[in-house]
């Protein structure tokens, strides 16, 4: 009979069993146990060493070892040995907690940073008037040319004796309508063009639009009556005040630094533009105007007063009729604004520095300094240039810098054919707030100046007494001064800067986990260059491991002979 013991000798011997082991028990009774056979134990190995080759295997220690020595508070519990399970779940939502905190802090500060950046403040309630220039005042009779000097004089002057009838009359009607012409007002060209106009102003090209208008505009001596009176005292009217090109034509402009000779004054005296520290009627200017109706189309009743900064080229006029004594008081303020608002875009903080010129909303007059209202002029000029390609010299300036061609009389068709568009200006923003705004007109994206002066006049008239109304001769009597000895002073400055807002941040971050920039870094060096450092060697092996195919090998069965004792050959079983 066989048995399955007898199979044992030619198992390998890996494969057979080891002897039985024996031992006794408390209670008397024997136990057996079995070894197992090494194959198996080989089989846990692997299993083992595959579990340690894990990626989590490898990371985990590593970030137990960073929470035992982090410098963020609360980090060191989550791996503590003797805190139990349900104490480190409470550390963990204590910083997720803190943290989401920390987020929202910090968003509602950036919001801050980013879309209220800028404030304004009261600087000075009471800034001494004196300190800032006393405004420029321009006085713009409505016609500005006599008439009867444009009917004999003029034509002597700048025409031939020999300038045919056409000519003439030409020369007549086409300085006549720029005797009261205005550049928001360009459609008073109309009569020269119309079917039924008989000139042609091509036989009047070689004039020198220019010259011929300040010969027929009328003097000083002959516009201003009697003295001018500037801080109680008086003073010839044509030492105070010199004829200005504007957009508006030629004025009698007073503390003006537009004009050469007015530039060179201020260089010689430090006390130019001029200042005033008293308020109150009579403390400012006086003068008095004279228009004689003989000399003026029948239409004309008044002046236009233009408030402006002495270097500032045109600004919006006021009409003040004739036979009044008009007062006008002078309201003045002032904002400067902090050199740091730089780093705020233009269009987000409103206004422009002086030497901002590679700006793309820069635009001023060369020579001039930056205003609001330069700006303006020097829009409608380059509209003016896009549409004709020439310069209206009779209302802008030409500079040495300036390469533009002089328009001529006969470039005034085009002038007069695009003056609806000459006629109304917006700016680039408007149209976010009114709905009907022309898109045929000129768009101009002026900003104010950063450092700004604001002049407002509020006007009061009354009527001249002693005046006989069929006197030719009809008067604007004119009181110009300050409202107040003081002035407001704003001062616009940056809300936050960079580095406040990561001064605020640093604090946020202390205050609700108890980091500093130092736990960022050391976070971040933690993660990246050290657990660079001290595991990529594990790493890499893991990886190459994964990613390595396994190598099938084939072994060959040799079979042996086995030798058998003589016993076994004599035995009675067969195998």
């Amino acid at each position: 009979m066989l048995y399955a013991k007898d199979f044992e000798y030619f198992k390998p011997k890996a494969l057979r069993k080891s002897y039985l082991q024996t031992f006794e028990n408390n209670n008397g009774k024997n136990k057996k146990f079995l070894r197992q056979p090494r194959i198996q134990s080989a089989s846990n190995a692997m299993e083992s060493k595959k579990e340690s080759n894990t990626l989590c295997s490898i990371l985990k220690p590593y970030v137990r070892e960073y929470c035992d020595t982090s410098s963020l508070h609360g980090f060191r519990y989550l791996t503590h040995p003797e805190l139990k399970y349900y104490e480190k779940i409470i550390w963990l939502l204590i910083i997720i907690a803190t943290t989401v905190a920390c987020c929202v802090v910090y968003f509602d500060l950036s919001e801050l940073y980013y879309n209220q950046r800028i404030q304004t403040t009261v600087e000075d309630s009471v800034h001494p008037l004196f300190m800032i220039a006393f405004p420029s005042i321009g006085l713009c009779l409505p016609y500005r040319i006599d008439w009867q000097r444009l009917q004999n004089e003029a034509v002597k002057e700048f025409l031939p004796s020999n300038a045919t009838a056409e000519t003439i009359q030409t020369f007549y009607a086409f300085f006549d309508i720029l005797g009261s012409l205005k550049f928001s007002d360009l459609e008073r060209l109309g009569p020269l063009f119309s079917n039924n106009s008989q000139v042609n102003l091509s036989l009047i090209d070689h004039l020198n639009i220019n010259s011929v208008m300040r010969y027929l505009t009328y003097s000083c001596n002959e516009a201003f009556v009697g003295h001018c009176v500037w801080r109680n005292k008086r003073y010839n009217c044509c030492d105070l005040f010199a004829l200005e090109r504007t957009e508006v034509g030629f004025c009698f402009v007073f503390n003006s630094m537009v004009n050469p000779d007015d530039k060179a004054k201020a260089e010689r005296s430090p006390f130019y533009p001029y200042h005033n520290s008293k308020a109150g009627e009579g403390t400012g200017l006086k003068a008095r105007m004279v228009i004689d109706e003989s000399r003026i189309p029948p239409d004309v009743r008044g002046i236009y007063v233009m408030i402006k900064k002495p270097d500032q080229w045109n600004a919006d006029v006021k009409y003040a009729n004739y036979n009044t004594y008009t007062k006008l008081a002078i309201s003045t303020q002032i904002t400067e604004t902090n050199d740091r608002i730089k780093v705020v875009k233009p269009e987000v903080r409103r206004c422009i520095f002086e030497d901002e010129s590679n700006s793309d909303v820069y635009m001023k007059i060369p020579g001039l300094r930056y205003w609001v209202g330069n700006c303006r002029t020097r829009c409608h000029q380059q509209y003016v240039l896009k549409y004709c390609k020439c310069n209206l010299e009779l209302f802008f300036p030409r500079t040495k810098v300036d390469n533009f061609t002089r328009c001529k009389p006969s470039d005034f068709k085009c002038i007069y054919d695009h003056s609806h568009i000459f006629a109304e200006e917006q700016h680039a923003f408007e149209k976010q707030f009114i709905d009907d705004v022309a898109n045929d007109s000129m768009t101009c994206s002026c900003f104010n100046s950063c450092r700004q002066i604001l002049y407002d006049g509020f006007f009061s008239r009354a009527e001249l007494e002693g005046i006989d109304p069929a006197d030719k001769n009809k008067y604007v009597q004119l009181d110009i001064f300050s409202q107040s000895s003081y002035i407001l002073k704003y001062r616009k400055s940056i809300r936050f800067t960079f580095v406040e807002l990561v001064a605020n941040f640093g604090g946020i971050m202390g205050l609700f986990l108890g980091a500093s920039l130092l736990s960022a870094v050391e976070l971040v060096y933690y993660f990246t260059i050290g657990l660079y450092v001290r595991l990529h060697k594990q790493i890499r092996e893991l990886f190459v491991t994964r990613h390595k195919k396994p190598k099938v090998q084939r072994t060959r069965i040799q079979h042996k002979n086995v030798k058998t004792s003589k016993k076994r050959q004599n035995s009675p079983y067969k195998y």
